[in-house]
């Protein structure tokens, strides 16, 4: 079941001279959100009250407002209550956040910022707006929809509370970059992640990756995302697969026949779902799709392929050029880890294709399942380290004598609860089977040994 943890913020409005609100960068070092623009908010707390009184709530915005930017604002004063915004299904733990503004007759000057905070400013909506369209700083959809609301309509209490949203239901509109919309739907994939990254990648012409569902709510939700996007003039057009696995593709023949789109996928992807999918077209490394024009900067906006083999044989990612911001698939995770099974994936190739990736110095990445990753190439170090630590630990164990798999795995995994064994257990012959590759291993009956 879902964690939801409860949160609220303060949105501070200034009319004079001209319509401002306060917004900060929170600090890179940040668990949530780090390096984004946000209003002042944070968790509850129980000094603020329990959670079944909306006063508690009020009260956690007003206190994480003086603590991160110093500013006091009576509890007597009007404050108007906006809803809750609930942070998509990313992860079990989900942000469940009630959103207040208050009015002023004018800016405020800032006291001392707290830790959580790089910098704060008061700035006009559009302002910011026009810096997130060119890919320059870091906004989530619920604030973004509150900017772009003041920036449009003004002050407007009505059309703010209406893009409030709840536990059932995606907040509207889930751009995490620009144009780029991430949209989580369930399907039968490896806990903890309960969901995949369905990416819509595009401004007026775009792609759908990885519509992966095979449950008809969740197909049926996407295409109202899609219709929501052509009722606006924007057009699909190509359904584009990161790899075979069934928690990228059940959701793809599906959308194709009701959009009447092709699919298109690497051509190693294309053998391994042959007689259960029909790929239109085979996409290599560095193909490119050329989108047309982004409408905010007039820059052409491509997207390139790149080829990641290991996680899977015809793995894809898929690299917008504006900004390099990449849907990574099963590269990177947001949650959990990357299983490398050895009956379709090559520890050996995955790790190469790790250092592709991060030699492709990505600004930011959204991985098929979890949040998305602010630093990729980081990511990446952090991986790649990762499994040869874990391979360092299969040639440590072996340098004692022979041992079978299962003594292996006892002696690999130590750190792993027993109960993730059995997938534990696929990664160590992933791992077995590089070092025999590389003649560094051999395996005699059932014991593995070092090469003399």
């Amino acid at each position: 079941m879902p964690d939801f943890i409860p949160a609220a913020l303060l949105i501070l409005v200034a009319q004079q001279p001209r319509l401002q609100v306060l917004i900060g960068k929170r600090a890179s070092d940040q668990r949530s959100f780090p390096d984004h623009w946000t209003f002042p908010g944070g968790k509850l707390d129980p000094e603020d009250g329990p959670e079944s009184e909306l006063g508690s709530f009020l009260s956690c915005a007003l206190r994480e407002t003086a603590e991160e930017v110093g500013i006091v604002i009576d509890v007597q004063a009007k404050i108007h209550d906006l809803g809750w915004r609930v942070t998509p299904p990313f992860s079990p733990k989900r942000f469940e956040t009630r959103y207040f503004l208050h009015e002023l007759p004018e800016a405020m000057p800032l006291g001392v910022l707290s830790p959580e905070l790089s910098e704060a400013i008061w700035i006009e909506p559009a302002a910011l707006l026009q810096r997130w369209q060119r890919g320059l700083l870091r906004l989530p959809p619920p604030i973004r929809g509150i900017l772009a609301e003041l920036a449009v309509s003004g002050l407007d209490l009505s059309a703010l509370k209406n893009l409030e949203n709840d536990r059932e239901h995606l907040y509207s509109d889930l751009e995490l970059h620009p144009g780029i919309e991430v949209i989580p739907l369930r399907t039968p994939t490896l806990l903890p992640a309960t969901h995949t990254n369905c990416a819509l990648i595009g401004g007026p012409q775009f792609l759908i990756v990885d519509p992966a569902s095979p449950y008809p709510e969740e197909q049926a939700l996407l295409q109202a995302r899609i219709a929501a996007r052509q009722a606006r003039g924007d057009r699909p057009v190509a359904i584009v697969l990161t790899h075979h696995h069934v928690d990228h593709v059940s959701g793809a023949r599906a959308l194709s026949e009701a959009l009447e789109l092709p699919i298109q996928a690497h051509a190693q992807t294309s053998a391994l779902l042959t007689g259960q999918l029909e790929i239109s077209q085979e996409i290599s490394d560095g193909f490119r799709w050329q989108l047309g024009a982004d409408p905010a900067t007039g820059q052409s906006w491509d997207v390139e392929a790149l080829f990641t083999p290991g996680h899977a044989p015809g793995h894809l990612c898929l690299i917008d050029l504006r900004h390099r911001v990449a849907h990574v698939g099963d590269m990177l995770a947001g949650i959990g880890s990357i299983l490398i099974d050895p009956s379709d994936g090559d520890m050996g190739q995955y790790l190469d294709s790790l250092k592709k990736l991060e030699a492709a110095q990505l600004h930011s990445a959204i991985p098929s399942h979890g949040p998305i990753l602010q630093d990729p190439s980081a990511s990446c170090r952090q991986y790649y380290r990762h499994r040869l630590n874990r391979e360092e630990k299969v040639l440590a164990a072996l340098a004692s004598g022979p041992l079978a798999e299962r003594a292996l795995l006892e002696q690999v995994y130590v750190d792993t609860d027993s109960r993730a064994w059995p997938l534990a257990r696929r990664s160590l012959q992933a791992h077995l089977l590089k070092l025999r590759q590389e003649q560094r291993v051999i395996q005699i009956g059932e014991a593995w040994s070092l090469t003399d």
